[in-house]
């Protein structure tokens, strides 16, 4: 099985996967690290590539039709010089 994490900057992006066996009736548990990198969007303007500030959702399941989790987290902007 695949644990997939969609984040939405503007448009949905996968942002991180792992693929775990589980056996019936099994849980794991598993971390995703999501960095300000993989957060970020490229400014034309600035010429630099920035963290939006606002909340960003969060989606987790095995593929993009299958999700089993939603959340979300609010981020600050900042800029990736």
């Amino acid at each position: 099985m695949f644990i997939l994490i969609y984040i939405y900057i503007r448009r949905k992006e996968l942002k991180g996967f792992e693929k775990i066996t589980l056996k019936p009736s099994e849980t794991k548990t598993v971390t995703f690290t999501i960095d300000k990198r993989a957060l970020s969007i490229y400014d034309e303007a600035s010429k630099n590539s920035t963290v939006e500030e606002g909340l960003f959702k969060v989606l987790i399941g095995s593929s993009s039709r299958h999700i089993k989790r939603k959340g979300q987290f609010r981020a600050v902007g900042a800029s990736l010089k």
